[in-house]
């Protein structure tokens, strides 16, 4: 779910839309590279906006520092109330400067409307978290990944009760699990003689965050046949910044069976956080 937002310049003589109107005062930026943000970069048509002291699922921007006729903007839901308060002050920023008409998913509205509609909207993504938790509890839709300002995080079970039971924690939730220094980790996709191999990339004392069961992300697209890679063969590659290199392979599965067990935490409903490792402790991994 989301509330999509579309900005129009009114005018004859029309001027860009400065990124500092879009962000005002307080809000950051960066841009998806994958499924991580690279805070204070910009993409070429798109960027992500979020509060850092309230890190939620950001919103995006299509925007770009040319643009005088048009601009997008998305924020998913459920989200929280004030990364909502945030979105609402950027759209009447940029509404103010520009003198633009709105489209509200796909309806015409004036500023005022839009405004007037906030604590509505409020109410309305209360009920979606409620209803994403049920749904999670009730085994309808298994766990979830949102798709969050800095990387997905996953709701299980463990997490649908507690925000069911006391909904406001859903938001220190989210920022806790996005203001921690640590690598989220990716796989990277290579052909192989019998097929395609996935490899995730534990690096030499970096603290990380990998799930328990490897996947093929969500929007991943093999180039050669337009579709989403079917991948059997997923495997950590140990880096080491020591040797420069990469110092072995381990199947994914093993990983947890043989990292020690103080050196790893549940993260969120579907990944575990790995405290870093030294070479020695990675090149016990690749002991037998």
């Amino acid at each position: 779910m989301s509330i999509d937002v579309v900005l129009t310049q009114k005018g004859i003589f029309k001027k860009p839309m400065p990124l500092e109107v879009i962000l005002g005062k307080e809000l950051a930026y960066g841009k998806m590279e994958g499924f991580r943000l690279i805070r204070g970069q910009l993409g070429e048509t798109e960027f992500l906006a979020y509060h850092p002291e309230h890190i939620a699922r950001g919103f995006s921007v299509i925007w770009s520092p040319e643009e005088k006729e048009r601009i997008q903007l998305r924020a998913l839901m459920p989200s929280t109330e004030a990364e909502l308060r945030d979105f609402y002050d950027a759209v009447d920023r940029m509404v103010s400067y520009w003198n633009g008409r709105l489209e509200v998913d796909g309806a015409p509205m004036n500023a005022d409307q839009f405004q007037a509609g906030f604590s509505e909207m409020v109410s309305f993504q209360q009920r979606a978290l409620e209803d994403m938790c049920r749904n999670i509890l009730a085994g309808k839709n298994g766990d979830l990944t949102l798709f969050s300002a800095r990387w997905p995080l996953v709701v299980g079970k463990e997490e649908a009760y507690r925000f069911l039971e006391e909904p406001e924690t859903f938001g220190q939730w989210l920022h806790e699990k996005q203001s921690i220094d640590a690598y989220y980790a990716a796989p990277l996709f290579f052909n192989g003689p019998v097929g395609i191999l996935g490899r995730y990339v534990l690096t030499e004392e970096v603290r990380s965050i990998f799930p328990t069961q490897p996947s093929v992300p969500f929007g991943a697209i093999d180039p050669k046949t337009n579709q989403k890679p079917v991948c059997n063969d997923f495997a950590i590659a140990l880096y080491s910044t020591t040797r420069g290199t990469v110092i072995g392979e381990i199947p994914y599965d093993r990983l947890l069976q043989k990292i020690p067990p103080e050196k790893v935490s549940q993260f969120d409903g579907g990944t575990v956080l790995l405290e870093p490792l030294s070479l020695s402790e990675m090149e016990a991994l690749l002991d037998n």
